[in-house]
């Protein structure tokens, strides 16, 4: 019976492992039906990207960022509230800076962890107080190495971040630039 157990044990991990591979090659191929459907237009791939970072990441949240040298602009949301919208609508566009983890990522070009928001004196804490929002996976979407972008998974309990996690948004990070890249060029020609 105990080899029966750890055979079937075993069997629940691998057909786990199979699941959550098959929902994020399935996400990354949205993304990328996406992009090449919207050939003009990013804004339907950044509802996707965060759209999908939330269901993959199990996260509560996602947003989008743009950042054009000197500005950060919110620029797409996923299970966002009104009164969410609101308060991200008070302090977008900004400058880069620590208070935000979309400007923590642009500011370093890295990927950004947040395990616990009450517990960081740069964070601005009215996103965890007055919302809730607690855990955030910031990262980077790079143009030759210069940030032009940032994606931010959250979450309202604190806690680690897998690694898992990050290696997806950093592939949607990666696909959001091809498609901000493949707009300019549309428009280019």
């Amino acid at each position: 019976f105990a080899d029966q157990a750890v055979i079937a044990i075993e069997n629940v991990r691998l057909f786990n492992e199979t699941k959550e591979a098959l929902e994020r090659q399935t996400a990354t191929a949205e993304i990328l039906k996406v992009i090449s459907s919207s050939p003009t237009d990013v804004q339907p791939v950044f509802e996707t990207i965060a759209r999908n970072a939330v269901a993959i990441c199990k996260g509560m949240g996602a947003n989008v960022f743009r950042y054009d040298g000197e500005l950060v602009s919110f620029v797409a949301g996923y299970n966002t509230t009104g009164e969410q919208a609101e308060l991200i609508a008070q302090k977008y566009p900004m400058r880069p800076d620590r208070s935000q983890v979309s400007g923590r990522t642009i500011l370093s070009r890295s990927v950004i962890r947040v395990e616990d928001a009450l517990s960081d004196p740069d964070y601005d804490q009215r996103f965890a107080v007055e919302i809730g929002w607690r855990r955030y996976l910031g990262v980077p979407m790079l143009r030759e190495g210069n940030p032009i972008g940032a994606i931010v998974v959250r979450w309202n309990e604190p806690g680690p971040i897998p690694l898992i996690h990050e290696e997806l948004v950093k592939t949607f990070a990666d696909q959001a630039v091809i498609a901000i890249e493949n707009v300019r060029l549309f428009k280019e020609l």
